[in-house]
């Protein structure tokens, strides 16, 4: 709720706030297993919610990288500071919006 809901609303289904400042609309979250033949695309949603890793040629990202934002409050936050740490923090919070994700998911 804290970083998604402002932009793809707090049902998921991108009606946020911000929504009319922005070049695109966000992706419906609810609908992301229908719009992929009905698996649900967990590798691809760890990428784009990451975002440390280039994900393509699919233009400018307006989508806020969250990995580097979740290292920074792994350090400044929680005084994790070895890279390994770091990098489970940041796998544990990825995985953890990724399961919430997925319960958005139309039946």
């Amino acid at each position: 709720m804290l970083n998604c809901a402002v932009c793809h609303g707090v049902s998921g289904k991108g009606d946020g706030k911000v929504v009319e400042f922005l070049n695109r609309r966000p992706t419906d979250l609810t609908i992301i297993q229908k719009n992929s033949k009905g698996v649900f695309p967990f590798d691809r949603l760890y990428e784009v919610i990451d975002g440390r890793v280039a994900v393509g040629p699919h233009g400018p990202r307006e989508m806020p990288i969250f990995g580097r934002d979740y290292s920074q409050e792994a350090g400044e936050y929680y005084g994790i500071t070895t890279p390994k740490d770091i990098d489970s923090y940041v796998r544990g919070r990825i995985v953890a919006l990724i399961g919430y994700i997925y319960s958005l998911q139309e039946k």
